[in-house]
């Protein structure tokens, strides 16, 4: 005979599954309302949409890119360049993500377009791309499992016990750089310190108040690293150099 407490925890996984199934269902409902209503036009209620959307917790490089484009149809070009900021987080090798950001910052002429990196930071930035973290990780697991086998198992065939101190050794060069590679894409994508600037009329200020003299205006759209914050303020590093603080209302992370 089944118990009530068996009949309970049954009751709960069907409800549970029930709920789940049923806001999966919300969340995928208000994507497509979004694309729809950005089909014709409507950009505030696509907006609204992709809103509930990433409210959800469903962000992703194509719901951002989406977003991005419809703020850049209303002029909402610094909340625009931060989506586009967002989706290239996750794709940073897309040239046409790059290319629409780009065309953002050049109608907007008092967001200079910084030089590009070093030739080896570019090559990293693109070679660390080509995944997410979780696939790093697991092609470091791979590496390092490997080099494993190979330490604890004697292969007997002739090319494998001639080349096998260069097998492990290369293994383990792998497995350092994709572990490097997962860190790196990791704190790009959950932890980078960077905001763009959202509102008008921002300042970078010498110190955490309202009466510090000012250092340089901060247009929107612009784009800075957090350095420290204290209270309702944040110090950051402007996009040329610059270190001051600014109102945290007036930022939004990337």
């Amino acid at each position: 005979m089944i118990s009530k407490l068996k009949i309970f925890h049954i009751a709960l996984v069907l409800i549970v599954g029930m709920f789940s199934i049923n806001t999966g269902i919300g969340q995928k409902d208000h994507l497509i309302a979004g694309n729809d209503a950005f089909k014709k036009g409507l950009y505030q209620k696509a907006l609204e949409d992709y809103k509930k959307t990433e409210n959800f917790g469903l962000g992703g490089a194509g719901l951002y890119t989406n977003t991005a484009r419809t703020h850049s149809q209303l002029r909402n070009d610094a909340q625009a360049i931060l989506y586009y900021e967002k989706a290239l987080k996750i794709k940073p090798n897309d040239e046409t993500l790059k290319t629409e950001l780009s065309n953002i910052i050049k109608r907007n002429p008092e967001l200079d377009e910084l030089s590009g990196d070093f030739f080896f930071v570019s090559w990293w930035r693109f070679f660390s791309g080509l995944w997410l973290p979780d696939t790093w990780a697991i092609l470091s697991f791979v590496m390092l499992a490997g080099a494993g086998l190979f330490i604890l198992f004697d292969i007997n065939l002739p090319i494998i016990r001639l080349y096998r101190k260069y097998i492990v050794a290369g293994a383990f060069t792998f497995f350092i750089i994709f572990t490097v590679a997962a860190y790196s894409r990791y704190k790009t994508i959950f932890d980078n310190g960077q905001y763009i600037v959202i509102l008008p009329d921002a300042k970078l200020k010498a110190g955490p108040d309202d009466l510090s003299p000012e250092i340089s205006p901060l247009p929107p759209g612009s784009k800075v690293r957090k350095k420290d914050n204290l209270g309702q303020w944040m110090q950051v590093i402007s996009p040329f150099g610059d270190t001051g603080w600014i109102k945290s209302q007036s930022i939004a992370p990337i």
